[in-house]
């Protein structure tokens, strides 16, 4: 398949939700036993509702560039965290470099940082002009627990890495998409999985009204991607 330009697709993701309609009123919802309101709809087979997008609930993206990208990949550890090897690390961050720069990021890689090292890494890129870019994303594959990820040291809270990022830090990114994806364990349980039969019927949707503000909060914009949910210990090279 041909590589498509990244600036065609957003605006045609841009075009396409602007398109896009619902007449709630037709649609027959009601309350349920716990007075939640559920979606009846036509019964089995019938289409499902569209979901009214418009051109103003979309972040812009064409701005000259599409942003900065930063990947961390740490693969080896300081014995004294007792954390082992990540084999097949360099296979994730290689395809993430790859699909980054083919969506128009300006992509940097770091391989093996230290704690501190992560965070300035991070600071650095926040004290960045982003004024002519469409967001930011930084991509940090670890060992983790809740809340934290490690540098091959120790390990830092995620939230001391992407306070950086706040709209009181970070003004030239202030109503742009910050995107952090953190492909490391969340604790020390396993997700076994569960089989699951083919079947056609949809999964509930729950609707969120949004509420126009006149400020934005400082952690505004912010979309952070994990690998495995809380409590969960992930797996190398399969999130990727």
């Amino acid at each position: 398949m041909a590589d498509s330009n990244p600036k065609d697709f957003s605006d045609t993701l841009n075009k396409e939700g602007a398109r896009m309609e619902v007449d709630a009123r037709s649609q027959g919802d009601t309350p349920d036993a716990l007075g939640f309101k559920t979606f009846l709809g036509g019964g089995a087979g019938a289409d499902p509702p569209l979901v009214d997008i418009t051109v103003d609930d979309a972040y812009r993206m064409d701005y000259p560039r599409r942003g900065k990208a930063v990947i961390i990949n740490n693969r080896t550890f300081h014995p004294t965290t007792h954390m082992g090897e990540r084999s097949g690390t360099d296979v994730d961050a290689d395809n993430l470099y790859a699909q980054l720069g083919k969506l128009g990021f300006d992509v940097t890689r770091y391989d093996n940082l230290r704690a501190k090292e992560m965070l300035r890494v991070l600071q650095y890129a926040a004290r960045e002009d982003h004024k002519d870019a469409d967001c930011f994303v930084a991509a940090m594959l670890s060992h983790g627990e809740e809340g934290e990820i490690y540098g091959v040291d120790e390990a830092i809270p995620i939230d001391m890495l992407t306070s950086p990022f706040k709209g009181t830090n970070c003004l030239s990114l202030v109503g742009k998409p910050k995107i952090f994806i953190i492909q490391a364990c969340r604790g020390t349980d396993l997700d076994h999985g569960v089989d699951k039969a083919d079947s056609d019927e949809g999964a509930p949707v729950d609707e969120v009204d949004a509420v126009s503000v006149q400020r934005v909060p400082v952690e505004a914009d912010f979309l952070m991607c994990y690998s495995v949910v809380k409590g969960i210990r992930t797996y190398d090279s399969f999130y990727m």
